[in-house]
């Protein structure tokens, strides 16, 4: 009998094909072993309602480490909201980070179109300075990513998909947009162990309208989504040309969907389409063969992550460059060091000398939240029991869907008027990582359960009043 701990060894720790356990192990005998592998993640599949051009239905193995990856991947996603957020409109820095996050897009979709392209062409792309017709694909590419910030909230069906194609093919289209032309491979005439460079064109409509009505009805996280999206793209090839244009679009569309909005527009998901690894051609193979897609989740949490890191990394840049060159007049160096964490720019630092007197700016007041209705403790010797603040905290998500299990069980023991909390508690309360807990926090006090304020460098939160 095979060794139940190689099923979780080649499932939890590594998600292996049946080849890559058979590399590991260094023998090609291990058909024992792959069916108790199979049997484990039978315990963790879900069947979704998307099928393969067979009508077959595809699955996915929610293996434990999988839920964990997809829910640190939200959490980077609701930082991401936060510091998008924190950029001023019309600002220096939300300029830098829109530009520099769109060229290194633009650049991707060069390599993906064998274009020779410099920073500074791409700029002028960015800049609309350039009108050379070798470009052409970017010009409109990046119209794609304009109408996409602009129109963050379009449904994700057929007619959007049009717009999106007409914009990016610069044509006009009729009715029918989709591929007319087979594509003739080897291994797409075979009867048996068929393998689909793309969908008989027969097939088209009703596997895309298959996956608007998964990406629009399923209840699994947009993370799934994006990796269910990016596979049936290549998988059918629905249009003649731009496929991979195509599909790092509507990947974006769906993350945009999923209240990320205009953000979604400049997390840079053209990395998932251009698969620089090459290992988009390998997993397709295995997923058309097993139908578990699986193998593509796992390969999109990746790149999304590092996608999202990189612009991440961008805005945390340019606001360091904003706080450096914040340095006023009358304050040491020493003390902005010790405030911030950084030093002021050098140059920053002559340019305050010359200053005689800075006049004082009035900040503007925090905005008040609506008044919600706090829970309120009466100041006893012994507060509520565990199994009291355990039954708050599940009324609490009773009756507010959107709070987190977290969010709630911090809240029920941190509520009382006139104390301010910091994200430091959360973060020791919960367990957490300082960005998860700053997140969590922020949440908190948008959803009206505190008040966030600005005590030197560091936010603190203080319960408000409920209606």
């Amino acid at each position: 009998m095979a060794d139940n701990t190689l099923a979780i060894r080649f499932s939890e720790e590594n998600y292996s094909t049946r080849a890559e356990v058979a590399e590991a192990l260094g023998t090609n005998l291990i058909e024992p072993i792959w069916v108790t592998i199979l049997s484990y993640r039978k315990q963790y599949r879900k069947q979704l309602n998307l099928f393969d051009i067979t009508k077959v239905p595809f699955t996915i193995a929610y293996m434990p480490k999988i839920i964990e990856k997809i829910e640190t991947l939200e959490e980077s996603i609701s930082q991401y909201i936060v510091s998008f957020g924190g950029l001023q409109p019309g600002s220096v820095s939300q300029y830098t980070v829109f530009r520099d996050v769109v060229i290194h897009e633009l650049k991707m979709i060069a390599k993906i179109n064998k274009i020779n392209v410099n920073d500074v062409a791409l700029n002028n792309v960015y800049e609309y300075k350039n009108t050379e017709s070798l470009y052409e694909p970017l010009h409109r590419y990046f119209a794609a990513l304009t109408h996409l910030d602009k129109n963050p909230k379009e449904k994700f069906d057929l007619n959007t998909i049009k717009t999106y194609y007409s914009i990016i093919s610069g044509s006009d289209l009729d009715e029918s947009f989709f591929r007319k032309d087979e594509i003739n491979t080897a291994g797409q005439r075979l009867l048996v162990d068929r393998e689909y460079a793309g969908a008989p064109t027969q097939e088209i409509p009703w596997l895309m309208d298959n996956l608007i009505n998964y990406v629009n009805n399923s209840k699994d996280s947009f993370v799934t989504k994006v990796a269910v999206t990016s596979y049936m793209i290549a998988y059918i090839k629905p249009f003649e040309k731009y496929n991979a244009e195509m599909s790092a679009i509507l990947t974006k569309l769906i993350v945009s969907l999923s209240d990320v909005e205009s953000a979604a527009a400049y997390i840079p998901l053209e990395a998932i389409a251009l698969d620089e690894k090459g290992l988009l051609a390998s997993v397709s193979r295995e997923i058309q063969r097993s139908r578990d897609l699986t193998y593509e989740l796992l390969r999109v949490i990746d790149l999304f992550s590092s996608s999202l890191d990189m612009v991440m990394d961008k805005i945390a840049q340019v606001t360091m460059t904003a706080v450096k060159n914040s340095y006023t007049f009358g304050e040491s160096k020493e003390d902005f060091e010790k405030e911030f964490g950084v030093s002021p720019s050098e140059q920053i630092i002559e340019t305050k000398k010359e200053v005689i007197e800075q006049p004082k700016v009035e900040q503007p007041r925090p905005r008040e939240h609506k008044p919600i209705q706090v829970i309120e403790r009466e100041p006893v010797e012994e507060g509520p029991s565990d199994k009291q603040l355990k039954r708050m905290a599940e009324n609490l998500l009773e009756e507010d869907p959107l709070l987190k299990k977290k969010q709630a069980h911090f809240y029920v023991r941190h509520c009382t008027k006139g104390k301010y909390y910091t994200i430091q508690q959360f973060k020791k309360c919960e367990g957490t990582v300082y960005e998860t807990a700053r997140t969590s926090m922020d949440d908190l006090a948008r959803l009206g359960y505190y008040k966030r304020e600005q005590v030197k460098n560091k936010f603190v939160y203080t319960p408000i009043d409920k209606e």
